[in-house]
């Protein structure tokens, strides 16, 4: 996905983000209903429409995700106007998915969100066990969705490898919860499927397409914490990253890494592979400046970070 981070754009600005926001919420939610939820459908619906909206409107699609982004950039008065923008445009956008499919499929044919195989349980436990359900699961994929966004923490910079993650997480996140709690992960979906089902069934008239009205609470409230949690685990990830980076620096400047540049140093004996593997554990690579035949130390990018970690330990 692309970083898409919350900022206060001018009027066309926003004009142009609600579009492909717009866009992209129907395309994803309309594969969703046209495959029963099918976790691969999911996965790949969103992973389309975020490849097509995302580097303009940053591709969340859902209100838990809004809602992490809101509150790691902490910007709570400047960020609300916008935020606010982004979750109305993906309810409007799901309920007008929901109208298209409708027309493409029939009223009941279109998914309907609702507990596996346990839709007439409305005790508070059981309540609590679907928001804790999705909780969790949601917490999995906005997690992952905020360490490809925020390039601070990111093992990546493609745009096209963060998009295929955030698909991977969402259709294993469905597969695990869908038996479990229907597998919503996401508020705004959540309300345009169950509304409309009530308008059209009913609160609740015995049959297994409808569930209550009353399952919506478990089905925002279950995300948005999850989404809170985990917007607390990227601000701990980042700090722990930033002060990894800048102890670092401080050895570089004290010319610690120096001796690592040579690829056989005389003082500590240790070989050219030997002074890599070090190098690799300071977060550190040797590159040849091709204008002048140097060699220098530069921090390795979060990707060779990962592949040192795989290869270089």
């Amino acid at each position: 996905m692309e970083q898409g981070l919350i900022k206060n754009p001018i009027l066309r600005s926003y004009l142009y983000m609600a579009l492909y926001e717009f866009f992209g919420m129907v395309l994803f939610l309309t594969g969703i209903n046209c495959s029963q939820n099918d976790a691969s459908v999911a996965a790949l619906g969103l992973f389309i429409a975020a490849t097509l909206t995302g580097r303009l409107s940053g591709g969340h699609f859902n209100m838990a995700i809004t809602f992490a982004v809101y509150v790691v950039e902490g910007k709570w008065l400047q960020n609300l106007t916008v935020g606010l923008s982004i979750v109305l445009i993906d309810i409007l956008a799901a309920f007008t998915a929901m109208l298209i499919s409708i027309g493409l499929l029939g009223s009941d044919h279109t998914f309907a969100l609702v507990p596996s195989g346990n839709n007439k349980n409305y005790s508070l436990d059981y309540m609590l066990y679907l928001m804790l359900i999705e909780a969790f699961f949601t917490m999995v994929f906005v997690s992952t969705v905020l360490f490809v966004k925020y390039r601070r923490v990111s093992a990546t910079t493609d745009g096209m490898l963060s998009n295929l993650t955030v698909a991977i997480a969402l259709y294993v996140c469905v597969r695990m919860a869908g038996p479990l709690s229907g597998g919503g992960l996401n508020p705004s979906i959540a309300i345009a499927i169950i509304t409309t089902d009530a308008v059209q069934y009913g609160f609740d008239n015995g049959t297994s397409h409808n569930g209550h009205i009353l399952f919506l609470i478990p089905y925002i409230l279950g995300p948005l914490m999850g989404g809170l949690i985990a917007a607390g685990l990227l601000n701990l990830s980042s700090k722990i990253t930033i002060d990894s980076e800048e102890a670092d620096n401080m050895a570089v400047g004290r010319g610690e890494h120096n001796q690592a540049i040579n690829p056989v140093d005389e003082d500590d004996g240790l070989s050219f592979e030997e002074n890599q593997r070090r190098n690799s554990a300071r977060g550190m690579t040797i590159q040849l400046d091709e204008a002048s035949g140097k060699a220098a130390l530069r921090k390795k990018t979060g990707l060779e970070r990962v592949s040192a970690r795989d290869y270089l330990a």
